[in-house]
């Protein structure tokens, strides 16, 4: 179902041409809100309002069969950071589509470092740190180089002063989490156990002891991370957030910061004899100060995550004027964000919600789309009500 929102809200499904034939992975804005892509279990279109500009299909090429034909690969799911969009394969592999902003169109690619990986991802997501002075790079051990490197975002009403890089976050079946930039995907963060919920994260490359948390074989063989997220919320102080969920129903919560160790202040020798900057020396340095340390988020979801009802993770920025996310599921539960601080409100009406939006327009001032996944399935447009105590 297509709804096309106005003056009122009405199904349009007939006269659009948005993929109707099943569900919907991921749908978001591209070229700075030029286009619409939206993303489904065998491709994606691109479209421009209602009308399709570019299909595409997602296919799995056999190195080791003679044939040139391909076969039809699912998308497990999907993450959209304008211009990339991030694809997670049902065999455990991803793709990834590249956007070219003066065409308006996509291309599929595989990063090299992905081509012959033999160990499958469990899951994935894109993460755009953007500002006058993105967050990550002050942990860079070249920070006191790379200040204003990038190019300023182009996109559509963002300040010219604001720049952007984008992030690869992606944990693999055995635990192991890392960090890449994108489009180069250079690893510059990584961490052994990731699921085994340890109280601080530190790059792996950097550690300075050999300690390792390790999970008995039969829990880890059976335990993994099938959602992932990163986001920073707005505030002059605010740092970003990495949440990560388990096929147990282990919901982690980490709270980045910038470790400034004397270590740290021991700047690397990135000068050339002749006194100049190395800039290919610089650009080789990893998030070495980057820490994560766990925060305590009182969510019950205790209990193993059928497919077909996994909670998903969804970020929000203006809902009824809350920052937060939403969990939606068997249990869903609001995550509203207060000085960098957490408060969990479980919504404990209309059972399971299947999906989950936000909406704003002339009629639904910083509003909220949720569908529930009971017998009768139920589309529900919301606002928040805010009673101010005079």
């Amino acid at each position: 179902m297509v709804l096309e929102t106005g003056d009122d809200l009405g199904e349009v499904t007939e006269t659009v041409d948005y993929y109707v034939q099943g569900a919907t992975i991921a749908a978001g804005n591209l070229f700075g809100r030029r286009r619409v892509i939206q993303v489904y279990t065998t491709g994606a279109r691109v479209l421009d309002g209602s009308f399709m500009t570019q299909e595409l299909n997602f296919t799995a090429h056999s190195s080791e069969s003679s044939s040139s034909s391909s076969e039809p690969l699912g998308v497990a799911s999907a993450s959209i950071a304008d211009p990339y969009v991030l694809l997670k394969m049902v065999d455990g592999t991803i793709q990834l589509l590249v956007g070219d902003h003066s065409t308006c169109a996509l291309s599929i690619s595989v990063p090299s470092i992905f081509t012959s990986l033999s160990e499958k991802i469990s899951a994935c997501t894109l993460y755009r740190d953007r500002g006058p002075e993105p967050w990550l790079r002050k942990t860079r051990s070249d920070a006191w180089l790379s200040s204003g490197i990038a190019e300023p975002v182009d996109g559509g009403g963002s300040s010219s002063q604001e720049q952007s890089d984008i992030y690869c976050i992606i944990c693999y079946e055995s635990g192991k989490l890392e960090i890449f930039e994108v489009p180069s995907f250079r690893c510059v963060f990584s961490v052994e156990s990731f699921l085994s919920g340890e109280a601080l994260l530190v790059d792996a490359k950097g550690r300075q002891d050999d300690t390792k948390v390790s999970l008995k074989k039969e829990a880890a063989d059976s335990i993994r991370v099938v959602e992932l997220a990163m986001h920073r919320w707005s505030g002059q102080f605010s740092r970003p957030f990495l949440f990560g969920l388990l096929n147990d129903g282990t919901f982690l919560c980490y709270h980045a910061y910038c470790y400034e160790g004397l270590e740290s202040n021991v700047k690397d020798n990135s000068f050339s004899p002749a006194g100049s900057v190395d800039l290919a020396s610089a650009s080789d340095s990893r998030l070495k100060n980057l820490r994560f340390r766990r925060i305590s988020v009182d969510i019950t979801l205790r209990e193993d995550i059928s497919s077909l009802a996994r909670p998903r993770i969804t970020i929000f920025n203006n809902v009824g004027g809350y920052e937060g996310l939403f969990l939606s599921g068997t249990r869903p539960v609001w995550v509203m964000v207060c000085r960098q601080r957490f408060r969990v409100h479980p919504q404990l009406c209309d059972g399971p919600i299947e999906a989950f939006t936000v909406l704003h327009n002339v009629n639904c001032c910083h509003g909220l789309i949720y569908v529930t996944s009971q017998v009768r399935s139920c589309l529900n447009i919301c606002i928040f009500l805010i009673y101010f105590k005079k």
